[in-house]
């Protein structure tokens, strides 16, 4: 068997690890050459709970104020017509609770298909069950009587039966006047926020 020299052998190492180091430098560069080409990852809308994340509002100016739509003005009119029923709601079907006579002046809140909705006037009157009203006061003078209601959400019908029209509904505490008494009901004064309707037939819009 041949005798190897010692300087072969360091010859011989030197070759093979200099083959080995050039192969890893080239598997890097290529590695970057192939990452220098790779495309941009487009940017994609997350997802959460089958929504698109929508990206944040602008803030707003400083100062800047929001817009506020001013309701519209209360128009006034003129009844036309020698009488003019006022109803609970606006269509023929519904109970008359008062008449307006020719040259009565009135506030219009609403129109709605040949109808006004106005305020109703002072001599307007609907009715409650009794059971729902405590007698406070009684003065001197018969046919005012004061009362206050006991119930929450009791109805103030237009006439003394369950079957007609509801007209608002008061609260435990509200204070009523009891005008006249019918069997089981009260009939009271209509608080101000009660409304009835009038046929825009008869009616002249006029300037306040």
């Amino acid at each position: 068997m041949k005798r190897v020299f010692p300087g072969l052998l360091v010859v011989c190492l030197f070759m093979l690890t200099s083959c080995v180091t050039g192969r890893q430098i080239g598997s890097i560069w290529r590695r970057s050459e192939d990452e220098a080409r790779k495309p941009e990852p487009e940017q994609t809308v997350e997802r959460k709970e089958g929504r698109l994340e929508q990206p944040p509002l602008p803030e707003k100016t400083p100062g800047e104020k929001p817009q506020v739509t001013e309701p519209a003005p209360v128009k006034h009119g003129v009844v036309t017509a020698e009488t003019l029923n006022v109803r609970a709601g606006g269509n023929l079907n519904y109970e008359v609770l008062t008449r307006l006579e020719q040259g009565d002046r009135v506030e219009i809140l609403s129109q709605a298909y040949g109808w006004y909705e106005i305020n109703l006037p002072v001599r307007c009157y609907g009715w409650m069950h009794r059971d729902y009203v405590d007698i406070t006061q009684k003065p001197p003078a018969a046919g005012r009587i004061r009362g206050k209601v006991t119930g929450d959400s009791v109805r103030v019908r237009t006439s003394p039966m369950l079957k007609c029209t509801v007209l608002t509904t008061l609260n435990s505490g509200a204070r009523v006047v009891v005008v006249d008494v019918k069997d089981e009901w009260y009939k009271i004064e209509l608080p101000e926020e009660c409304t009835g309707w009038v046929s825009d037939k008869h009616i002249r819009i006029v300037t306040p």
